[in-house]
């Protein structure tokens, strides 16, 4: 595989339209794969194709992190019945397919954790995760084990039944958990003012503040980013990391998340200056 058709490769996902972060996700695990290859010898440095290449760098509103304070302001601000949903993504770092499809036999309040075993598929059901990595016990910490709790003693479901399902055996629909959160954070749908000129204007609607105090709404994708950022934050090693947030290799956790591990080199500065007595 030569460098040219990789980057052909991504003008291509670029014009079918998948967002830079898409495609960086797409890329990152050929880049895994051609750097072992190097370090195993198989091919030479010169002929990883995944070097230099043309990669989008657009960053979207998946980048976005809410600290500690805002998650529990954020989440505080929900409809008693949203909160754990979100909490399962703000603390738990679960995948929206994974939270679709999760059952509350696969919660273990004795044992301390959440089995992923299971992903949403809006055409197949319930499906496999995409990777062995993706099948793993999530830890339960404290603050979300309340609030499961809470919702399980609120909910009436039995063991079998969907956890967040909008019934027993229906999964929710994203698009309408997405809407009563972002209500709930002070937003509200109007008309696009576009369609003043254009009548052809997409999207028909758009969010505005509904209040002066209306707090910045997030997805339930960028909750489960905080939740690796609080993980960084508490100086989980990278295994550690990978492991909890289904990654099989913590390479691509770095190469996703990099941007949120903070800056080391004055650590290392320090280390060597202490070493070789030049501080």
């Amino acid at each position: 595989m030569h460098r040219g058709r990789v980057n052909a490769l991504i003008r291509s996902w670029t014009l079918a339209g998948l967002t830079p972060s898409t495609v960086r996700n797409l890329v990152d695990p050929l880049r895994v794969m051609f750097r072992e290859a190097v370090e195993d010898g198989e091919i030479a440095l010169g002929s990883d194709p995944t070097i230099k290449l043309k990669v989008p760098q657009g960053r979207g509103r998946r980048e976005r992190v809410a600290d500690r304070r805002e998650a529990h302001i954020l989440l505080d601000a929900l409809p008693d019945a949203e909160r754990a949903l979100w909490a399962c993504a703000f603390y738990g770092g679960l995948r929206r397919g994974e939270l679709r499809s999760l059952r509350w036999s696969d919660i273990d309040f004795d044992g301390g954790g959440i089995h992923v075993t299971k992903t949403w598929d809006d055409v197949e059901g319930n499906v496999a995760p995409k990777s062995d990595a993706g099948v793993r016990l999530v830890p339960l910490v404290g603050l979300l084990r309340r609030m499961l709790a809470e919702h399980k003693l609120a909910s009436g479901r039995g063991a079998e039944d969907l956890v967040f399902g909008r019934t027993p055996v229906d999964p929710f629909i994203p698009s309408t958990v997405n809407f009563r959160a972002r209500r709930a954070w002070g937003w509200k749908r109007v008309p696009n003012p576009d369609l003043a000129t254009n009548a052809d204007a997409r999207p028909k609607e758009v969010w505005v503040k509904a209040r002066e105090d209306a707090l910045e709404p997030l997805t339930q994708h960028e909750a489960r980013h905080s939740n690796v950022s609080y993980m960084i934050e508490a100086e989980l090693n990278d295994l550690e990391l990978s492991t909890t947030i289904g990654h099989s290799d913590p390479r691509t956790t770095k190469m996703i998340y990099g941007h949120l591990f903070p800056d080391s080199r004055a650590v290392i500065t320090g280390k060597m200056d202490a070493y070789l007595g030049t501080g």
